[in-house]
């Protein structure tokens, strides 16, 4: 079992998050937290990954990730399953039954739409609200 996380980088060219199951040795990256160039590794034994080059002074976002940097990762891949409209199943145990039950979102029908990060948000007259990330339907 591989002992990195499953922790996304950015694209240098597109900026874009990407996630190892769909990254490519191709393209270059760099890490969220610290944003030195990572290395994108694939082979035949272990999960896909990204890794910091050996440093001196070395990043922990793939190899030891706090909390904050775990929840990072969230935002920044749930921004980008929700960008490229990817259908989304989420899981959960019932609290009573506790059965498996799934939870689908499809994305198809919402075509004049933006994902955004830390979108303000009006609730019960305080604009104080957050949500980590939002789907906004966008004026045609």
């Amino acid at each position: 079992m591989s002992r990195h996380f499953s922790m996304g980088a950015i694209n240098i060219q597109s900026g874009l998050y990407e996630y190892p199951l769909i990254a490519s040795k191709e393209h270059k990256y760099k890490c969220p937290e610290c944003e030195r160039p990572v290395i994108f590794r694939k082979g035949k034994i272990k999960q896909p990954h990204f890794a910091h080059y050996k440093s001196k002074n070395p990043c922990s976002y793939y190899d030891r990730p706090n909390e904050d940097q775990i929840h990072k990762d969230g935002k920044l891949l749930m921004r980008t399953l929700l960008t490229n409209k990817n259908n989304i199943c989420f899981y959960r145990n019932c609290s009573s039954c506790r059965k498996q039950l799934q939870h689908y979102i499809t994305l198809e029908h919402y075509t004049n739409s933006e994902a955004i990060e830390e979108y303000k948000f009006d609730h019960n007259n305080s604009n104080r609200r957050k949500a980590d990330v939002a789907l906004l339907k966008m004026a045609v």
